[in-house]
């Protein structure tokens, strides 16, 4: 059941923290909130994960914020959707906003959004954590956590087909842009992970990370965990582990 129905509502959709297969069920629930007014996503479209999301801006008629992420792990797309909401309620053109993204930052923002008598929907995946999810007035969750077991085989697969260096390893981003071109589809939020990195941590088991300094940053990269195979030494009477 949905909650009643405000006169004005606007969409803003996180790109960086959400997915264009989703949007059709984000649109059918706001359209269910209230008259849309504003469809806005912002994203750095110079990148490959947000390919995406140029069919969707055509078929629902977006309007494109493009940001430039100069630097890396800044939130300049959190930045721009902060600014742009709060003009909203300073003007008071709207009476909902809709937040999509499964990004926990928009916490402050949903409750400063709230004490000036707005209402704020929240959209994002499971990974969303409580602290957002709980600030809004209603949260949809869009997909289910699906059993990352299926896709390992395949994970497995690339890494060993995408140029590892002379240790096996590949580094984390060169890996990521390979499995997006392999599988545009596929993203591990949407099996219960933040990151790609903490999936890898998670099976210790199947998966070795390494970290190597870079100056004043580290990189990561992974590889396959080598078999551990059992060889019978005859003549020596005795069983030694071997790395396949």
């Amino acid at each position: 059941m949905f909650l009643n129905k405000v006169d004005r509502i606007v969409v803003l959709i996180d790109g960086e923290n959400s997915q264009a297969r989703h949007l059709q069920s984000v649109m059918e629930s706001a359209k269910r909130l209230g008259d849309i007014t504003v469809k806005r996503l912002y994203a750095d479209f110079t990148t490959p994960a947000t390919a995406g999301w140029k069919q969707a801006c055509i078929e629902n008629d977006l309007e494109i914020r493009h940001q430039f992420a100069l630097v890396k792990g800044k939130n300049t797309i959190d930045i721009e959707i902060v600014m742009d909401a709060m003009e909203i309620m300073y003007s008071r053109s709207a009476e909902a906003v809709c937040i999509v993204s499964s990004d926990s930052d928009f916490r402050g923002l949903t409750l400063r959004l709230k004490k000036s008598g707005i209402k704020v929907y929240g959209f994002g995946n499971a990974t969303t954590v409580p602290y957002f999810r709980q600030a809004c007035d209603k949260f949809f969750f869009l997909g289910e956590k699906k059993n990352i077991e299926t896709v390992i085989p395949e994970i497995k697969k690339l890494i060993d087909s995408s140029k590892p260096d002379d240790s096996g390893y590949i580094y984390l981003p060169t890996f990521g842009t390979s499995l997006k071109a392999a599988l545009p589809d596929f993203n591990f939020k949407d099996y219960g992970f933040k990151t790609m990195k903490a999936f890898f941590e998670s099976r210790p088991e199947m998966f070795e990370i390494q970290v190597r300094n870079a100056g004043v940053f580290e990189k990561h990269f992974v590889r396959n965990k080598p078999i551990e195979k059992k060889i019978v030494c005859e003549e020596a009477g005795y069983e030694r582990d071997i790395m396949a």
